[in-house]
């Protein structure tokens, strides 16, 4: 059995991978075979700002950072000479520049925010209270609470 973060991991080299082939980014090899730093970079910028669900929306910001770590350690194990982590600012600075930027247009956008919920109403108490699995009039029912 796989531990979580080589699932993840998995899934996102997946997903870059095939970003990669993708007919509008035309990339035709995988991020393994990238030799050069610079254009690794470079690769991993368009993706953090291309990449998008199966349905079209954008990946939380959690997410986008889960990628970029991901892929980071995926490198790290797939290339012996690989001995960079795509989040360090003075590596990278395009990356985390990028990154940064997309989380700040996504905050503005709205998009992995959370929502306030404003609880139940009195109504929607009423009703769950009156319910009858939870009626003290059924002694069966009283055993259970």
């Amino acid at each position: 059995m796989q531990c979580r973060i080589t699932v993840i991991t998995n899934k996102w080299i997946k997903i870059i991978n095939a970003w990669q082939n993708h007919i509008n980014v035309g990339y035709n090899y995988t991020l393994e075979s990238v030799t050069s730093k610079s254009q690794l970079e470079k690769e991993v910028c368009e993706f953090i700002c291309g990449v998008c669900t199966l349905k079209g929306d954008y990946y939380s910001q959690s997410s986008l950072k889960n990628a970029v770590a991901s892929i980071s350690r995926h490198l790290c194990d797939a290339k012996s000479d690989w001995q960079y982590n795509l989040l360090n600012k003075s590596n990278f600075p395009n990356i985390f520049a990028t990154l940064d930027r997309m989380l700040k247009k996504m905050k503005k956008l709205g998009i992995g925010t959370t929502k306030s919920y404003n609880g139940i109403t009195t109504k929607e108490l009423k009703l769950i209270l009156h319910h009858e699995e939870l009626s003290p009039n059924n002694s069966e029912d009283l055993l259970h609470h």
